[in-house]
């Protein structure tokens, strides 16, 4: 099982970042008390999300993106304790370049489900984890020391939040995904009675990933395409003012005051 560790808070994007950097005492007594669970699946993890990344016009970080978690039985009793997950981004075909989890991003978004001062995230090969895919997969996990939580059905509420960074030959559609093992002791959520029990979508066979959203990265034009569009929309702009000049010059010199033989229009010329 992954150790959980202690969180240095960043609030200078006005929400709490974290950054994990060692194992907090309170954490680990809370996972010495941890048990398995012989009950049905009750929360999902989140699916179906989608960002779309401009590297035009944000070139640096993306937009947040939050993962929520669902009850899928109300009427189920226990509530939320704590729990973790292994975050795989994986280019689908024809996507170029990277995009990396940014772990310093990690944070409560604005309908957390848990708002305790002890949630962490970590590259998840820092955490003794054997088998990863990648050295960029990143775990996340929180506990609440203070109680439980109760988690509403669907859409559910959000888990975390976090950011990506990109190489700037970055482009096309990359997966993101939640990875487990078949205990469940890498991506699980816990109960009220510290009982550790995978998400009901989670798949059970070794090493396994579920897709929970897509990011869409949108490149940003090459200088020469851009001077290239420059030079396009210049040449229209004098295309219509030549198009204007032309008519202009075309236009009667003044309106007409009668007529003289048929076909004939005579007119008073201005001035």
């Amino acid at each position: 099982m992954a150790s959980p560790f202690v969180p240095s808070l960043n609030l200078a994007r006005g929400r709490s970042n974290i950054v994990g950097r060692g194992m907090s005492a309170a954490l680990a007594a809370w996972m010495l008390l941890v048990g398995s669970s012989a009950q049905a699946d009750l929360m999902d993890v989140g699916t179906g999300l989608t960002l779309t990344w401009n590297l035009g016009s944000q070139p640096t970080v993306s937009n947040y993106l939050t993962v929520p978690i669902i009850n899928t039985n109300t009427s189920d009793p226990r509530q939320l304790s704590g729990w973790s997950v292994v975050l795989h981004v994986v280019p689908e075909a024809g996507a170029t370049g990277t995009i990396t989890i940014d772990a310093a991003t990690v944070a409560y978004p604005s309908n957390e489900v848990i708002s305790s001062p002890y949630p962490a995230s970590q590259p998840a090969t820092q955490t003794g984890l054997v088998g990863m895919m990648s050295s960029s997969d990143l775990l996340i996990d929180s506990v609440n020391l203070s109680g439980q939580n109760s988690v509403p059905g669907s859409p559910g509420a959000g888990m975390f939040e976090v950011q990506f960074t990109a190489s700037s030959n970055a482009s096309g559609v990359f997966d993101l995904q939640v990875y487990n093992k078949s205990n469940g002791d890498w991506t699980y959520w816990a109960d009220q009675d510290n009982n550790i029990t995978q998400f009901a979508n989670t798949p059970t066979n070794n090493l396994s990933v579920l897709d929970i959203g897509t990011i869409t990265v949108q490149p940003a034009p090459e200088p020469g395409t851009l001077l290239l569009s420059l030079v396009a929309c210049g040449a229209l702009g004098s295309c219509r003012w030549r198009r204007r000049k032309t008519a202009a010059r075309a236009e009667p010199l003044g309106e007409p005051i009668g007529t003289g033989p048929p076909g004939l229009i005579v007119q008073q010329l201005d001035g």
